[in-house]
């Protein structure tokens, strides 16, 4: 074996363990950045049902409490318990409106889920995609024995780790952390 040929092989060991350690951190950092979407996810899911239930309790109980004041109205003859009724219903009334707004706000979790669904496929298929052409230029080596082309085959596939974090690294377009705050965009 000649010295190009043996500094050939050390340069190509190199470049292959190089390879492996670049797409080895990737693949670990984004299966890290997938967990940690799935369970900001989860928890927006379980707050936005959270506020639902209790939104709707509430208008229950107090649609229930409005009939039962109306049942009473029909036979009444004292100006002022009518009054006090009556204003007793529009507290009513302002009550189950402010939990209707809450119940149309917490539904918009339905947007935030849908843009983090689509981000983590795109992450998803970048990934796969990488993973893809990566395994295109190696299955071309497999009977090569020029060292250039072994390396040059490797140097692509360094490429296409980088094309891929840099695809990978791309902002999330759903930031929003709890349904308690943030912007509101009404339907």
């Amino acid at each position: 074996m000649s010295a190009h040929e043996a500094d050939s092989g050390d340069q190509f060991s190199a470049e292959l363990r190089g390879l492996a350690s670049a797409a080895q951190s990737l693949l670990i950092a984004e299966h890290r950045g997938l967990d940690r979407d799935l369970e900001r996810l989860d928890r927006l899911v379980g707050e936005a049902a959270e506020n639902l239930s209790d939104c709707f309790r509430t208008m229950s109980d107090k649609l229930a409490g409005q009939a039962a004041l109306l049942r009473t109205q029909g036979g009444g003859s004292d100006d002022a318990a009518a009054s006090g009724d009556i204003q007793t219903l529009l507290n009513t009334t302002n009550q189950v409106n402010a939990s209707v707004v809450k119940a149309v706000i917490a539904l918009q979790f339905e947007d935030i889920v849908k843009q983090l669904i689509g981000h983590l496929r795109q992450r998803v298929n970048e990934t796969e995609k990488m993973m893809l052409a990566m395994q295109s230029h190696i299955a071309g080596q497999q009977h090569v024995r020029d060292p250039d082309q072994m390396i040059a085959a490797i140097r692509a596939c360094r490429e296409e780790v980088e094309r891929a974090r840099d695809a990978l690294a791309a902002a999330n377009p759903a930031r929003q952390e709890s349904m308690q705050g943030g912007e509101v965009t009404l339907f």
